[in-house]
């Protein structure tokens, strides 16, 4: 994700001014950005060098399984699409002020991204939704945030 981020900050003023391209530029650089985001994710699940393996030939669903996917991933689903509609919302505010200024905040909302409370807060969801999952209900509603040094350490580097 660091990789996508940081090309888009490279590429969105390239877009914008040197090929004069405005705002479609921006959305040329994010979809160029995600898609080499795309591209790394791939070659590191097929390079073997991941824990999980990915296939068909693994998938084997079952309505309880759909149900606790569902039942997990419904409050990161909300959280994501709230996310996209705010961050629409922005851009469209800043249009209204040129380009420059809906590059400007392209920038502020990546380095907003690398904040360290997004990592914390994701990483909150993916604990408790872990406690839910293996029925340790009680830990749930006290969980703050781990306290493992390891963890610690994780989360001190953006996008991890």
């Amino acid at each position: 994700m660091i990789t996508g981020a940081v090309l888009n900050m490279i590429l969105d003023p390239i877009l914008i001014y040197t090929l004069d391209m405005g705002v479609r530029g921006a959305a040329v650089a994010t979809l160029i950005s995600q898609l080499v985001t795309l591209s790394v994710y791939i070659w590191f699940f097929k390079s073997g060098k991941s824990y999980v393996r990915f296939g068909f030939s693994l998938f084997r669903p079952t309505k309880e399984t759909y149900k606790e996917v569902i039942k997990i991933g419904l409050s990161m689903l909300f959280l994501q699409v709230l996310s996209s509609i705010s961050m629409s919302l922005i851009t469209r505010g800043a249009r209204a002020y040129g380009d420059e200024a809906v590059a400007a905040l392209g920038v502020v909302l990546r380095i907003g991204w690398c904040n360290l409370r997004t990592g914390h807060c994701r990483r909150l969801y993916c604990y408790s939704h872990f406690d839910y999952g293996h029925s340790n209900k009680p830990e749930v509603g006290r969980r703050d945030l781990p306290t493992d040094k390891r963890h610690k350490r994780r989360s001190l580097i953006p996008g991890r």
